[in-house]
Order: structure tokens, then sequence, then C-alpha cells
């Protein structure tokens, strides 16, 4: 009987052991398991945010071409920066190119008037 004793005794002992082991194991899949929902949050949080730079990129970008299809220089088709003073309709990407067409643009202009 004693021996039998002993052996319930060390065999609870082990339960024991493995019911503190068990209970660590449950306390540390608890912990990352809310870390995992945090992150998760997170990166959704960052995920939406993500998404809505994006459509505000695609609208900027969408709006600079047509602003840059509006103002192309009326000689070499690049991004004008300049206007012609006087009508205010032709654009030119530099003072070479609005030389170049003065000529013909002085007609327009002045039938603009």
């Amino acid at each position: 009987m004693l021996k039998n004793k002993k052996k319930i005794i060390s065999l609870l002992n082990n339960i024991t052991i493995e019911k503190d082991v068990l209970r660590n194991i449950s306390d540390m899949y608890l912990s990352i398991y809310e870390v995992d929902q945090q992150i998760n949050t997170k990166n959704n949080r960052n995920s939406k945010e993500n998404d809505e730079q994006e459509k505000k990129t695609e609208c900027n970008e969408g709006e600079e071409a047509i602003f840059d299809d509006l103002y192309l220089c009326n000689i070499c088709k690049e991004n004008a920066e300049l206007q012609c003073s006087q009508c205010k309709r032709i654009y030119y990407c530099s003072k070479e190119c609005q030389m170049k067409d003065w000529f013909n643009h002085r007609e327009v202009c002045s039938s603009a008037e």
C-alpha cells in the first residue's frame, strides 16, 4: 500500500507540474494572441490609411495629367510655364519658343482683342 501511495503522489506531482506547464503555456498563448490582435488592428488601420492615401494620390496624378495636357507649349508641346501676356490663350515652355511663334501668333493675338 505504501508503494502505491508513493506512485500516486509521484503521479500527482507530475500532474501538478504538467498543470503548471499548461498554465504557463496558456498564459503565453493568451499574451501572443493579444499582441497579434493589436498588430492586426494596427495593420488594418494602416492599410485603410494607405488605401485612402493611394486614392488621393491617384486623384492628384489624374489632376496633374489633366493640368499638364492643358498647358503645353504651342511650339514643342512640352509642359508650358509661360503664357501670352496679351491674349492669355497660348502657352510656351520658354522665351525662345515664344519668340519662334511670335510671327504666327501675333495675328491671332491681335485679332483676339
